[in-house]
């Protein structure tokens, strides 16, 4: 029996998902903001942990970039599907994908972090 795998999702979808779950990051850190303290970890390094705190204020680039490369990635993935190269608007797509993931558990790293103290 041959075992394969595919992926059949056309890549709109992937573009439209991806999209979405910037904007849920964004709604969810700007839900946790106000909660959070004046004084929130900015900065981690490898080995040190935490070496630089400041205003949580500073935490607001994190959503901000994911949104701008994600949108980014929707224009970019609407011309690639509407010229029929569907494997770039994957790829532009999954590149979202991949720096929203990374920058929500960097955004919940550093919440986690500043409401433990």
């Amino acid at each position: 029996m041959k075992n394969t795998l595919s992926f059949n999702a056309p890549p709109w979808i992937v573009t439209v998902f991806s999209f979405v779950l910037t904007l849920g990051l964004c709604a969810a850190f700007f839900a946790f903001l106000p909660n959070l303290p004046e004084t929130v970890p900015v900065h981690y390094s490898n080995g040190v942990g935490v070496d630089r705190w400041g205003e949580r204020s500073e935490l607001i680039g994190l959503p901000v970039m994911a949104l701008v490369i994600s949108a980014a990635a929707f224009v970019i993935s609407a011309v690639c599907i509407k010229k029929q190269l569907s494997g770039f608007a994957y790829f532009a797509s999954g590149l979202s994908l991949f720096v929203t993931l990374v920058l929500s558990l960097v955004a919940a790293m550093f919440i986690r972090i500043a409401l433990q103290g």
